[in-house]
């Protein structure tokens, strides 16, 4: 599974590296390629042609990489190799995402006409509702999946913990995608409390069901 997960990855950066190079030499030396963008939709720092078709790539192989062998880095990597189809699945979606949006990025920088967080958001609406359905898969890890003190102590509240999370996750992705078609104006706020709403409420949660557990029983 890894191995096949490396080749598509490679693919990818493959891909991204081609691209680069075809923008390289349509853009003069000096050119300020467009690398970070504000809530309005509009860049708001730019980079060297170098940093500005390079630097994606190059942190797609990296963190290709580092999915590779994390289960022979995590303690408990067993489990991920339990996760087998979790595990895949957000490997997959990181290499997607990314490589939709160096191409995005690359385009707007020789001078295509895309407004980017019309791209941008319902991605990630699309990326919130997938990492949702498998995130009830992910089994107890150092290193994917929500991890807090609470559901590193008991698998049971990080099993807990996931299958509400991956429900928080699905609706959070629901209301980003539906929000991209609507005004600026109203799609960023919803995009914020999504994603605050998405990284708060798993993490309350956990905790919740930790003080549960180690609140004393009354006798019946």
């Amino acid at each position: 599974m890894r191995k096949q997960m490396m080749l598509f990855s490679l693919a990818a950066v493959g891909v991204m590296f081609l691209l680069s190079g075809w923008a390289w030499f349509q853009l003069p030396a000096n050119a300020a390629v467009p690398v970070h963008w504000g809530f309005s939709g509009q860049a708001d720092r730019y980079g060297s042609k170098a940093e500005g078709l390079l630097l994606t790539p190059f942190l797609t192989l990296g963190i290709s990489v580092l999915f590779y062998f994390l289960p022979q880095l995590d303690p408990r990597g067993k489990n991920l190799l339990r996760s087998e189809q979790a595990y895949r699945a957000m490997w997959g979606m990181m290499l997607v995402f990314l490589l939709g949006l160096h191409t995005t990025t690359t385009l707007i920088a020789l001078g295509f006409q895309i407004n980017i967080e019309k791209v941008l958001m319902p991605s990630l609406g699309i990326l919130f509702i997938v990492l949702g359905n498998f995130m009830g898969k992910i089994r107890q890890n150092y290193t994917m999946g929500i991890r807090t003190p609470w559901t590193l102590y008991s698998e049971e509240i990080w099993n807990k913990t996931h299958r509400f999370g991956g429900r928080v996750f699905v609706a959070a992705g629901a209301l980003t995608f539906i929000a991209s078609f609507l005004s600026l104006s109203v799609a960023i706020p919803v995009l914020i409390l999504s994603l605050v709403g998405a990284g708060l409420a798993p993490v309350i949660y956990s905790y919740l069901l930790y003080r549960g557990e180690q609140t004393p029983k009354k006798p019946g």
